[in-house]
């Protein structure tokens, strides 16, 4: 009784709730009350507010903030845009399989994959795959029963039969670039024969681009990266950056992270150059050559507070990997702060060095990058 007291209370408020929140109380109400007439005065508000578009219908969150596109409270709970149509898709799937809203509401969430698979986040990627799965089950998709087949240019590309176990197994195919026209429109054609079911599929363009043509970006974040001397060369660290500098020698790298809202769930990311070794403090290790006993350096030095830059102390440790370094912290308040690490120089050569990168884990639009640029080791 006192849930139902809780849960008939929500629904009093149910116009102060985002489309998520009325999509899991719906299904509470049908729990708690087959064939609830709240519940289904919930589904229907749902499917009347729903924002239908040529990419599909979804559905937007309630006052998002103008600059970030999501609520402060819904950034706690990892609810994006993307989620919070997926969490309503979920809802639709279940008490209304049958609704002239859901083809729509999945082409919007399948127009919103990514070319990995995956969609913004872990978390919009599991609550659409379960919102997906609930789709499936409501319509008898998996009783398919067709063939298809995708041309490029007129030239065969892909084939397949979706029925049986092969349904469920994709067909891909890939083209280089080189094959693509460069001075005309490239038709991609796909087709499918008559025959229960649908058809899904996805096309992207991968290319990449000289890494010194990538400018910098801010989408609410704002990350610059510069490269100095260490130690006694640049003691004040007043020096000037470089591009340059000897093989054998170390250098200082310095992030510069500008925030002008608070962030959850926080990474920063940063590839080095190829020809060059990032120097692990945590690690019980001697100069090479030295002769000295190897022993623990602190990643805190009272002597030296800002080593690790201003604001270091939000962040979880570096994760160090082969090619790049990585920081994430839980909440970071408005702010400026700065990250910086030390790198060894270990092969000459002249090195294509890709941007620094800051993100919200689970609200990935939220991003910044700092330019791309070349690094030479000099002999």
């Amino acid at each position: 009784a006192g849930n139902a007291n809780i849960v008939d209370g929500l629904y009093q408020m149910r116009q102060q709730l985002n489309p998520w929140s009325q999509a899991l109380l719906a299904l509470t109400l049908e729990h708690l009350s087959p064939g609830s007439e709240p519940a289904h005065t919930l589904i229907s508000d749902l499917e009347s507010a729903a924002t239908r578009s040529a990419a599909g219908a979804h559905w937007e969150l309630k006052n998002p903030q103008a600059e970030t596109g999501i609520l402060d409270a819904d950034q706690q709970n990892l609810i994006s845009p993307l989620a919070n149509s997926a969490l309503v898709v979920y809802a639709l799937a279940q008490r209304d399989p049958g609704s002239a809203l859901l083809p729509d509401a999945v082409r919007f969430l399948m127009a919103n994959r990514q070319a990995d698979g995956s969609w913004s986040s872990t978390y919009s990627t599991a609550w659409t795959l379960i919102a997906l799965s609930e789709v499936v089950k409501g319509t008898g998709e998996l009783g398919g029963d067709f063939s298809f087949e995708a041309s490029l240019n007129e030239a065969p590309l892909a084939s397949g039969d979706a029925n049986g176990p092969a349904q469920l197994t994709p067909i891909t195919a890939a083209v280089p670039l080189n094959n693509l026209m460069r001075d005309y429109p490239n038709a991609l054609k796909i087709e499918r024969q008559p025959g229960p079911g649908r058809l899904y599929y996805t096309a992207a363009l991968e290319v990449s681009r000289p890494v010194a043509d990538i400018a910098p970006l801010d989408q609410g974040i704002n990350l610059s990266r510069a490269y100095y001397p260490a130690g006694s060369a640049c003691a004040d660290g007043a020096c000037a950056a470089i591009q340059a500098a000897q093989n054998g020698e170390q250098i200082s790298v310095r992030l510069t992270l500008n925030l002008p809202h608070d962030a959850y769930h926080l990474v920063v990311q940063d590839y080095i150059p190829a020809g060059s070794e990032i120097l692990d403090t945590s690690l019980k290790t001697s100069q090479m050559g030295t002769g000295q006993t190897p022993t623990a350096q602190p990643e805190y030095d009272p002597r030296h507070p800002f080593a690790g830059g201003w604001g270091w102390w939000y962040f979880h440790r570096a994760q160090i990997y082969d090619d790049h370094i990585a920081w994430a912290a839980d909440f970071l308040p408005a702010g400026t702060y700065e990250l910086t690490y030390t790198l060894v120089l270990v092969q000459p050569g002249s090195y294509q060095v890709l941007p620094a990168r800051a993100w919200q884990f689970y609200f990935p639009e939220v991003q910044g990058n700092s330019a791309g640029n070349l690094f030479e080791i000099r002999p």
